[in-house]
């Protein structure tokens, strides 16, 4: 569904004065708007078994928070070079800027493209996690906004977003 900008803000300023998505809402009205705070509010609230951040003290976390802060600072990296290149008049736009966030993208991107699981599977193993979530999400939105990221250097992330998107 199409919504206008305009629209879309006045929506989630009556939910979220920080204009902040994504945004969950409790049923008792409760408002959580950071990714991190929605995940965690999730593994604490979810059923025994299904989680999407290993146990907080266990080796496996330590792994998953390094990797998901690839593929979240990818993502950041990709919003703000959209706003430089995208959205900034373009007598205002830094070169040297967008030069280093597309440096930034490709060198988080090809770390990340490292640790993807070849065997087919997901950060989480068999079920997607918040690192896959993440790393899809940020291909996604690479691609879709961003076709001078040459994601041809990232197979196993173009993979795994198919993967996720099935």
């Amino acid at each position: 569904t199409h919504v206008e900008l305009n629209a879309l803000d006045e929506q989630v300023y009556k939910i979220s004065p920080l204009w902040r998505v994504p945004i969950l809402q409790l049923k008792d009205g409760t408002v959580i708007t950071d990714s991190s705070a929605i995940c965690e509010y999730l593994d604490e609230t979810s059923t025994a078994g299904w989680r999407l951040m290993p146990h907080s003290g266990s080796p496996a976390r330590l792994v998953a928070l390094r990797q998901l802060s690839l593929a979240l600072g990818c993502a950041e990296k990709s919003v703000a070079l959209v706003y430089e290149t995208q959205r900034r008049p373009t007598q205002y736009q830094w070169a040297e800027w967008a030069s280093r966030l597309q440096a930034q993208i490709q060198g988080g991107l090809k770390s990340l493209e490292k640790e993807v699981p070849s065997n087919g599977k997901f950060f989480g193993g068999s079920s997607p996690n918040a690192v896959d979530i993440a790393a899809c999400c940020t291909i996604d939105y690479t691609a879709l906004k961003l076709p001078e990221i040459d994601l041809l250097t990232s197979p196993k992330l173009r993979a795994l977003s198919i993967r996720c998107n099935e």
